[in-house]
């Protein structure tokens, strides 16, 4: 008996690898993130002028006064409503977190511009909701991708980098990537490679710039 083919008449082939989509593997990235940390990490600045955390943030005077917030845009209810001292421009969403919640369709267009006119007056912005996991980094993720151009994948891993306790509402997961591929902003479609990111600095110990996909197609 062939040892390596124990049973005679039955041939083992080994099964080739199944490609993954990048949606695939973006989510098994954000799965390995810690929720559990919203409420002990600091606010991020996740794009010039752009602050992103959660109503402890919104409400911290010390923080908006020593980053220049002036705007504040509240993603999350109006029972969450931080102090209004020294803000120029409030907005409140009142969004709901929940899967079936169209959080882009409802919100992302007067969201956008709010940004923009912010930043240009030079006014710096914190977007937020209660816990700085879904509701606000939806929203921010959607606008670092149109403003800049970049992949829905890019813009979500390097939010992800800086905030690891992103997204883990998996409908507006999956609304980012679609409204993505609308806009056309969605990488290759199929990886074999598990590696997702390769981090890219011009000095060793030098905080990451930027980050790139690994997209190694199957033959």
């Amino acid at each position: 008996m062939d040892s390596n083919n124990p049973l005679p008449g039955i041939e083992h082939v080994s099964t080739p690898t199944t490609a993954k989509t990048i949606k695939e593997l973006i989510f098994e990235e954000l799965d390995t993130g810690n929720i559990g940390l919203w409420f002990s990490l600091p606010p991020v600045e996740i794009y010039p002028g752009l602050w992103l955390g959660n109503l402890f943030n919104a409400q911290d005077l010390h923080f908006r006064a020593h980053r220049n917030i002036q705007t504040i845009i509240n993603c999350a209810t109006y029972e969450a409503q931080p102090q209004l001292i020294n803000i120029q421009t409030y907005m409140c969403l009142n969004c709901s977190d929940d899967i079936h919640y169209k959080i882009l369709d409802n919100h992302f267009s007067y969201v956008y511009e709010m940004i923009d006119m912010s930043l240009e007056k030079g006014s710096n912005v914190l977007i937020h909701c209660q816990c700085g996991i879904n509701r606000s980094v939806t929203l921010a993720i959607a606008y670092i991708c149109m403003k800049t151009r970049c992949s829905i994948e890019k813009a979500i891993i390097d939010v992800f980098r800086v905030r690891p306790c992103i997204l883990s509402n998996k409908g507006f997961r999956n609304q980012l990537f679609d409204w993505a591929a609308e806009q056309h902003w969605i990488n290759y479609p199929y990886v074999q490679s598990v590696s997702l990111v390769e981090i890219q600095s011009e000095e060793e110990d030098e905080k990451p710039k930027a980050y790139k996909l690994i997209t190694s197609t199957s033959e």
